[in-house]
């Protein structure tokens, strides 16, 4: 008996570890698609600059905590609007 639950144990564990391994490759996988088909519709912040008639930066929302600190998400976000703004990019940041 205690030689079978021991082979359980070992199956189980094999699995979990294909599973992990699996799910780490679909995660990779699916970043890299989504990085490689997005890739053309990102702009630097020299060309975003160069754009025309652009009327203003839109910042999207992320997480403000319960003590107003933003996430790091949201930081990042501000932060690049921000820095847009300042290159040119439009006359108003939302």
């Amino acid at each position: 008996m205690k030689e079978k639950t021991k082979r359980m144990l070992w199956t189980i564990a094999i699995v979990l570890m294909v599973l992990a391994v699996l799910g780490a490759a679909a995660m990779f996988m699916i970043n890299h698609h989504v990085k490689s088909t997005a890739q053309v519709n990102i702009l630097t912040v020299d060309e975003a600059a160069a754009l025309e008639d652009v009327d203003c930066i839109i910042v999207l929302g992320c997480q403000v905590r319960a003590d107003g600190s933003l996430s790091d998400m949201l930081h990042d976000r501000l932060a690049r609007g921000v820095e847009v703004y300042h290159a040119g990019a439009a006359p108003k940041l939302l």
